[in-house]
């Protein structure tokens, strides 16, 4: 079992204007089911906040996501 939490900071750039920031937070588990196999499952939660105005042609510049991951790892 583990846990991560990363955070992240775009400044923008003169073209570009505007600060975004990310939030990830992965919790996450791993289990051996057999000598050099293991499953593992992740589960990330994005927050993508910006300082860019929402308009009606692009709306909103904050997002969210969920993302499940789900992977075998196999050793030989």
């Amino acid at each position: 079992m583990g846990a991560n939490y990363k955070y992240g900071v775009d400044p923008g750039f003169m073209v570009d204007l505007g600060s975004r920031r990310v939030k990830v937070y992965e919790p996450g588990a791993g289990y051996t089911v057999a000598s050099g196999v293991t499953v593992n499952t992740q589960y990330d939660y994005v927050l993508d906040n910006s300082d860019r105005p929402e308009t009606a042609v692009t709306g909103s510049p904050d997002a969210k996501a969920h993302v499940i991951v789900l992977r075998t790892v196999l050793v030989f």
